[in-house]
């Protein structure tokens, strides 16, 4: 019985240390971005800026411009 609790814990932790890793996090957002600049959505678009972005821009139509 513990080997098969350390077998599914070894198989487990990987998944765990991808689901929080902060590279792939930040991939997803900026695709997410993308898509919304693709599609024209400034709200959506907008939404996803860094503060510093939203700083320089004040609004979703002076960012999309």
């Amino acid at each position: 019985m513990p080997s098969l609790l350390l077998l599914l814990l070894a198989i487990a932790l990987p998944a765990v240390a991808q689901a929080d890793d902060p590279a792939e996090g930040s991939r997803k957002i900026i695709e997410q971005q993308i898509e919304a600049f693709l599609k024209d959505d400034a709200t959506a678009a907008y939404a996803f800026a860094a503060p510093g972005i939203r700083a320089r821009y004040p609004d979703k139509d002076a960012f999309f411009d």
